[in-house]
């Protein structure tokens, strides 16, 4: 069944990569090159400390006394974020190959499955953070040229914005109840009894490994910070 998903992503990723590539103009991505000169340097150099950033912080998240090198975690990282853009499952397949990818590597599959979920899910807390910054200055910056409607619209979102963050924290931090085993009886009640055994064990991870978490966390709030500077290099500078 694994193999056969194996396929079939590999496939679809090929396919995907062949549609964008035919949509793309090629001569005209050629001149946008020829026109940013040196500034590509820089991009590159910004995406390479995101990527950096990013494969430090999935690292702190893996729970396993096996060394794993960042130069290894960097490239599994980087071909799952490949598939991730050339893929219908989006992130789903993408993350699928990390955790895979670590399994091969002698990392258990839960503490695998593990890794990559707290990764996206402290990934989605920090840019939430990030975002919530950036609407805040905003607001404060531009305050007198904003109309009436338009400050409680930005209020609401930062407030719907903290509450979401919250929500997650509050979910990564809960601390598990003393449950009766239950037997699943159907396909459902497997997958709802799956999901609260991982939601315990990442509780349990952060609970134990607040240090690591908490580089885990700093890691992955830098890559969403030095990320949009590809865009401020490119159109501002």
């Amino acid at each position: 069944m694994k193999k056969a998903f194996y396929i079939l992503l590999i496939v679809s990723v090929f396919i995907s990569l062949y549609l964008f590539l035919r949509s793309t103009d090629i001569h005209a991505s050629i001149s946008l090159l020829k026109q940013l000169n040196g500034k590509v340097v820089y991009i590159i150099f910004c995406t390479f400390l995101a990527y950096i950033s990013g494969t430090l912080g999935w690292k702190y998240c893996i729970d396993t006394e096996n060394r794993l090198s960042l130069w290894q975690l960097f490239m599994y990282r980087h071909i799952g974020n490949t598939i991730t853009l050339f893929n219908p499952t989006s992130a789903i397949a993408g993350e699928w190959f990390n955790a895979h990818r670590l399994i091969r590597e002698g990392v258990t599959e839960q503490a695998a499955y593990q890794s990559v979920l707290l990764s996206r899910m402290i990934m989605i807390l920090s840019q939430l953070i990030l975002f919530s910054m950036v609407i805040t200055w905003f607001l404060l910056s531009l305050s007198d040229q904003l109309s009436g409607p338009i400050k409680y619209i930005l209020f609401a979102g930062i407030f719907t914005l903290l509450v979401i963050c919250f929500l997650i924290a509050y979910v990564l931090l809960k601390d598990k109840k003393d449950q009766s085993p239950v037997s699943p009886k159907n396909r459902w009640e497997h997958i709802a009894l799956y999901i609260k055994k991982m939601r315990t064990s990442l509780g349990e991870y952060i609970h134990h490994h607040p240090e690591k978490v908490g580089l885990a966390f700093s890691f992955l709030l830098s890559s969403g910070f030095v990320a949009p500077w590809n865009f401020i290099v490119s159109y501002i500078f």
